[in-house]
């Protein structure tokens, strides 16, 4: 194997589709509490390397079950291409370096967070995906975590109605978005051997229940613009977005069979999640300047 394959496959056990986004909302809980952007920095890397760390230790956990899906069969574990041992060797690094950039530059509270992300995440949550197939909900935990990273980071009350409406949002999002890629990933999910809401539930009432969590999901992010004092026009652009995203999500109650309409829904919720909480802070980036 070339060097550039070995380095690959190291950096691939940092999970970057989901350690990046967890940084960016990290980013962005701290210009919703009116921070700089510029001083924005330690908490979006400390939040960055925390997720890193714990989705190479997380690779180490879910070994067995990637081997069994074809999505995942050729992740670096499962391939033999890196071991165990490496792999939790490789997420010790990220770990203490991310815990160190948030003790020192941010504060104990987003260094008690972001311990807290890694423990429930790698502990709480990993072990109940093998026990329930509603583990997503309980698991959405993790991802309103880096956002509140960001904002106490910024010196923000956490008592506020902004930042609870924002927690709210970013965990909200996170169910219907695991529930649409499971009901297109099920066959993979059988074969691993996981507890299944699309099994236990059936599809068509879990296709409903994703619509459910999207309409909640849009209400929450007109609501964290109200409470997060953005413009009345761009509240106004979020209400519309959100109507937007149900519009182009109806084939999940229509449809729940068709992966079409799946992936067109998957896009849907997550293109609303990002305009949503991207504008609320471009906005809050640009009253910080003015």
């Amino acid at each position: 194997m070339t060097l550039a394959k070995r380095i690959g496959a190291r950096v691939e056990l940092a999970k970057l589709k989901i350690s990046a986004p967890a940084a960016l909302t990290a980013f962005f809980g701290y210009l919703y509490a009116g921070g700089s952007p510029l001083e924005a920095i330690p908490a979006t890397l400390g939040a960055f390397l925390l997720a890193t760390g714990s989705a190479a230790a997380n690779h180490a956990q879910d070994r067995e079950i990637d081997a069994l899906m074809e999505r995942t069969k050729s992740r670096p574990l499962p391939s033999g291409v890196v071991s165990v041992e490496e792999a939790l060797l490789v997420s010790v690094f990220p770990v203490l370096a991310g815990s160190a950039t948030l003790v020192f530059a941010c504060g104990w509270i987003p260094y008690a967070l972001g311990v807290g992300a890694i423990l429930w995440y790698n502990g709480v949550y990993a072990a109940l995906k093998r026990r329930t197939a509603y583990a997503a909900v309980p698991g959405a935990i993790v991802g309103a975590i880096p956002p509140a990273i960001g904002w106490t980071a910024a010196g923000g009350d956490p008592t506020a109605p902004g930042f609870v409406a924002m927690v709210v949002f970013f965990f909200l999002w996170q169910t219907p978005h695991f529930w649409i890629l499971l009901m297109i990933r099920r066959e993979d999910y059988r074969r691993a051997g996981l507890p299944s809401a699309a099994d236990r539930s059936g599809v068509r009432a879990l296709a409903f229940s994703s619509y459910v969590w999207i309409a909640a999901t849009g209400a929450a992010g007109v609501g964290m613009a109200i409470f997060l004092g953005a413009s009345l026009p761009w509240v106004v652009a979020v209400a519309v977005a959100a109507l937007g995203a149900l519009a182009l999500s109806f084939g999940l109650v229509q449809s729940p069979h068709d992966r079409a309409a799946l992936r067109l829904a998957f896009k849907s919720v997550n293109g609303f999640t990002l305009v949503c909480a991207a504008g609320v802070a471009a906005e809050r980036a640009i009253d910080f300047y003015h």
